[in-house]
């Protein structure tokens, strides 16, 4: 559905279909995002096949029904279009594709990528996409989530900031998300285990966001 929009309004080229699959997350990995995007070879330049892989999250059997609805009031089917836009089509799977037709990169700007440009990216993506009516007569659906999503990678900052800084609770960053970030509370207690694990990561959202927006003003102008 995505590589076929894409394609309908000439919005960029896409890698092969084939390049990505989508797979269960690992075990060991499981419990702290709903979605991972990893493709691996990025000293390989020697062209030829390459493959990709986003991983999902499942549910976690363990929880109890109220906590599996919650999620899935967060993470419905709007979200997870939204989820795949940015891992894969024009995000994460299609900026890999464009990283490895480049011949130009060094072997350190290939292994240390600038993380705030790549996730800035998959969010600008998604916007891209709703703005040129994806989704057809549910497109303003798909803006209402697309415009969600923008409030919780603003959240994302504040919640790695202060829970790093020691400036907030546990308990107070699940109410900053849900009562301040407009999240489900399975997903707020999702994202602070992320959160604890995985510090100044979450920033990189917005920030990247920010940037790229920068760009696209100045060209405009």
């Amino acid at each position: 559905r995505m590589r076929d929009f894409i394609v309908k309004h000439d919005l960029l080229e896409l890698p092969p279909r084939e390049t990505l699959t989508v797979e269960p997350m690992p075990p060991y990995k499981r419990g702290s995002q709903a979605a991972e995007y990893l493709a691996p070879g990025v000293l390989d330049k020697r062209g030829g096949s390459w493959k990709a892989t986003y991983f999902v999250d499942p549910i976690d059997p363990t929880w109890a029904n109220d906590r599996v609805e919650s999620y899935l009031r967060g993470q419905n089917d709007y979200a997870v279009q939204l989820v795949a836009i940015h891992e894969a089509y024009p995000g994460h799977h299609t900026q890999f594709f464009y990283s490895k037709k480049s011949q130009t990169e060094s072997a350190l700007r290939a292994v240390l990528w600038n993380a705030p440009m790549v996730e800035g990216w998959a969010v600008y993506g998604e916007g891209l996409m709703v703005k040129a009516g994806y989704g057809g007569d549910k497109n303003a659906a798909f803006k209402l989530f697309e415009v969600r999503g923008q409030m919780i990678v603003a959240t994302n900052l504040i919640l790695d900031v202060k829970l790093h800084s020691g400036e907030m609770t546990d308990e107070q960053a699940v109410a900053f998300m849900v009562d301040e970030g407009f999240q489900e509370r399975a997903m707020a207690e999702k994202k602070l285990v992320r959160a604890k694990l995985d510090s100044t990561q979450l920033p990189q959202y917005i920030l990247g966001l920010d940037e790229i927006r920068g760009l696209e003003k100045n060209y405009r102008e």
